[in-house]
């Protein structure tokens, strides 16, 4: 399989495109790309460009595209989960789940948050690194952060869940998914959601989930949500 190159403001009306010196510089010296080469191309929404490197210098490749099409990675599935600690826990979180597959994600403040910043701009080339290196065309959405409370208003997604260790009872993750509607799942913090939140969570319609017997970080119950929901399909 080819490398899998990434530049945003491509569309399916652009013919030809240059990159910046610093990405040519890249292309040409690290990966030994020369005129002639072909390279693939992604816009992060969907398209697939299959390119032609047709000139290119120190300070500028020249790309001509010869066709594109549009790859369906429709993962239907929304993660809210809460800010980390440790920022390269949330960080590998990011990363497995755009390689497994995932269509949106939401960092959020929780009443046990400990960690209450986000180094956004580093989020976002995470995402862009593990989706050319999954081979996938379709850049996970990562919104702003926000508190809890605020993010539980007005969801629309038609399947809500919230997973929880609590000893209440709970659905089992596998049969609450639906793979053909839109999925929500919210992870909390080190020490789970607050039995307030819980309630809150019930009140908005939120079905609570159970992740199996194990205890597991807040990472990796994102991680293996993602990874479920995958199997599903």
């Amino acid at each position: 399989m080819s490398e899998l190159f990434f530049k945003q403001d491509l569309s399916e009306n652009i013919n030809e495109f240059s990159l910046k010196p610093e990405e040519s510089k890249h292309i040409l010296k690290s990966l030994r790309k020369k005129e002639g080469d072909y390279l693939t191309f992604t816009n992060g929404n969907g398209l697939k460009f299959n390119t032609i490197l047709e000139k290119s210098s120190s300070k500028k490749c020249n790309f001509r595209v010869l066709n594109f099409d549009k790859v369906n990675d429709n993962e239907n599935l929304h993660i809210a989960i809460s800010v980390l600690k440790l920022p390269s826990r949330f960080e590998n979180f990011l990363e497995k789940v755009t390689e497994i597959g995932v269509s949106e994600i939401s960092p959020i403040i929780c009443e046990r948050t400990v960690k209450k910043n986000l180094n956004f701009d580093r989020c976002i080339r995470i995402l862009i690194s593990a989706m050319k290196q999954s081979y996938k065309f379709k850049l996970p959405q990562f919104n702003k952060m926000q508190d809890f409370n605020s993010f539980m208003k007005a969801r629309d997604e038609k399947v809500k869940l919230l997973a929880t260790c609590e000893e209440v009872e709970k659905n089992k993750l596998f049969e609450s998914f639906s793979k053909n509607q839109k999925n929500l799942i919210m992870i909390g913090p080190e020490g789970d959601f607050t039995k307030n939140e819980i309630e809150n969570a019930i009140n908005h319609d939120f079905k609570l989930v159970s992740l199996g017997k194990n205890r597991l970080r807040a990472e990796t119950a994102g991680i293996y949500s993602c990874a479920a929901f995958s199997m599903i399909k």
